[in-house]
């Protein structure tokens, strides 16, 4: 008898939103830290499940403004109130009392609430609302600006109605001492003077993470901007007496520190780079005791060679059970370009690891709930798709319960399809990048381990032979609990070049290649009716890519899910890769 080893079991692989919080827990009980996950996690996303509802109804067709309203959450919406609050109390506070000292008040707190959305290692709000650190940075962003508003609202009342129980503090140049003149008492004494200097690093720090182009292209700036004035607004609030943002700051200090001593003492310090496309570059490194990820998540990646100041989130593309990580940067902008040069010059560089971080916003360890996996990316957006994809493939083998992957991929070039591919096989030391692998080795990769040497031979011819006879292009994948798993990967060719298509057609029978945008009403709509001959009530999707790519992939997941008139029962609970730094 074959005992079989290393079985599928939900959650054993999993690991908290957060390096510090999952270190410390993995160090304060290692015996029983696999139980507690495996206990905590589905607490967890049963408590959030009612934060994930949508307050816009899925019958209403969607709005052109706001853009984003068919798609905020309970929970977005609760952890906005606050900023609501702030400002409906700036309003009392300047038009209805005209109290200097409240509006300051509530500016501070608008302030606070900025750096305890910066902390990345504060897993509480991830927790409860099921909201990882990255899509944090609305609100993040939300509450900067709210604070330089409530910044310039208390300069207002300062100057008109203003007068402090302080006579330091009080202006000569106010309007309520009748010689108004505005810029100078902004700089009259020392109060005036350092909080207008705070409102000013506040504005400088709001108005250079407006523009997104300006993150991507010229991040190396941006990044030292923000840092800069960040630590300044700390300074000069300080100065201006604005105390409980110093006692936040500490802890944002701490949080920092302490991501740094996690980066330094566990994760690796040597890549081997390879430039796998002319704009495509991949860094390997062994995966090590210490290091614990999920499929999915990103990690912070500084190269000194290449910019000693710059952390860049990179997506990882292995998946956790494979022995190496890897990372695929496409050039882009300056940071990555560079890499991408230093591939002519290195074969090996020292790298800086922060992380991992992030989280799926479905849980995709409910192996009963979600069976039908549908993935849509659109060029190098595929990296947390090809890592999710080989995972699941992986758990699939050891009995995971999985009736349906559909994976499809939107691409200009086709050649990066040799490279991220979620089933060609790997090994150890080398990724196989050139060559597409044949049915046959494809089945005997992903044949379940309860077979013999024999048997899987058997199984692969068996496997070759009925492929040919499936529908849509299907190729099935034996699994313990269900007779099949059925996989179709379906690439797409935005560029469109009929001598490419049959050529990639020709390389191998396994994908589907299509010229032009895939049809994604058409794609959803196929996967509602083959859920329904599946009896399966939730489809996860898993969407990264293209900004424009995205919309549309919410767009027809809130259309196709159930409550709508036209739909018959079939949730499609999305998950979109989101990176705004």
């Amino acid at each position: 008898m074959v005992v079989k080893k290393d079985t599928f079991q939900a959650y054993r692989d999993s690991t908290l939103d957060t390096p510090i919080t999952h270190s410390m827990f993995r160090s304060c009980i290692p015996c029983l830290y696999v139980l507690f996950i495996r206990t905590l996690l589905p607490i967890r996303w049963f408590l959030s499940q009612p934060f994930q509802i949508r307050i816009y109804p899925r019958f209403l067709p969607p709005t052109s403004f706001p853009e984003y309203l068919p798609y905020v959450t309970i929970g977005q919406i609760i952890l906005a109130l606050p900023n609501a609050y702030f400002l409906y109390s700036g309003y009392l506070q300047t038009f209805v009392t005209t109290d200097v000292n409240q509006t300051g008040h509530t500016a501070s707190f608008a302030l606070v609430l900025t750096y305890l959305t910066a902390f990345k290692s504060n897993s509480i709000f991830s927790y409860f609302f099921g909201i990882p650190y990255e899509r944090m940075i609305y609100l993040h962003n939300l509450s900067a600006v709210t604070s330089v508003f409530l910044g310039v609202v208390h300069t207002y009342v300062a100057f008109v109605f203003g007068g402090s129980t302080d006579e330091a503090d009080n202006s000569q140049y106010s309007v309520y001492a009748g010689n108004p003149k505005l810029l100078r008492f902004c700089f009259d004494n020392k109060k005036n003077a350092s909080g207008t200097i705070l409102i000013s690093f506040m504005m400088l720090l709001v108005g250079t993470s407006f523009f997104p182009s300006l993150r991507r292209l010229k991040f190396n700036f941006w990044i030292i901007i923000h840092s800069l004035s960040a630590v300044c607004v700390v300074i000069f609030s300080f100065q201006h007496k604005v105390n409980v943002i110093v006692i936040t700051s500490v802890f944002w200090i701490i949080d920092l520190f302490m991501r740094r001593i996690i980066m330094v003492l566990n994760l690796p310090k040597k890549a081997k780079i390879t430039k796998v496309l002319p704009d495509v570059v991949e860094l390997r490194f062994p995966k090590g005791a210490k290091f614990d990820y999920k499929s999915g998540q990103h990690v912070c990646v500084n190269i000194p060679k290449v910019g000693l100041l710059e952390y860049h989130p990179i997506t990882i593309s292995s998946a956790p059970h494979e022995s190496d990580i890897t990372l695929h940067v496409k050039a882009l902008g300056d940071w990555s370009r560079k890499l991408c040069d230093l591939c002519d010059e290195e074969n090996e560089v020292t790298i800086l690891l922060e992380g991992p971080y992030g989280n799926l916003s479905v849980d995709l360890n409910d192996h009963h709930k979600y069976r039908f996996i549908l993935m849509i990316s659109g060029g190098i957006g595929v990296t947390p798709c090809q890592s999710l994809a080989k995972s699941l493939l992986y758990q699939s083998e050891r009995g995971r319960r999985l009736a349906k992957i559909h994976y499809v991929w939107a691409v200009r070039d086709t050649n990066l399809v040799s490279v991220l591919s979620p089933v060609l096989k790997t090994d150890q030391n080398q990724f196989l990048d050139t060559e597409w692998v044949s049915q046959d080795i494809i089945a005997s990769n992903l044949t379940t381990p309860l077979m013999s040497e024999e048997e899987e031979k058997k199984e692969s011819s068996s496997f070759n032979n009925q492929s040919t006879r499936m529908d849509e292009d299907y190729f099935e994948l034996p699994s313990e609990e269900d007779p099949h798993l059925k996989l179709k990967v379906d690439v797409y060719k935005t560029k469109i070049n009929s001598d490419d298509l049959e050529h990639n057609q020709e390389k191998s029978g396994s994908f589907n290649f299509h010229n032009g945008r895939p049809d994604l009403n058409l794609i959803f709509t196929q996967a509602k009716e083959e859920a329904i001959e599946l009896n399966l009530s939730h489809i996860a999707v898993i969407c990264c890519g293209p900004v424009e790519m995205t919309k549309e992939v919410r767009e027809a997941a809130r259309l196709h899910s159930r409550n709508d008139i036209a739909c018959c029962g079939v949730a499609f609970d999305l998950h979109e890769e989101i990176f705004e730094y």
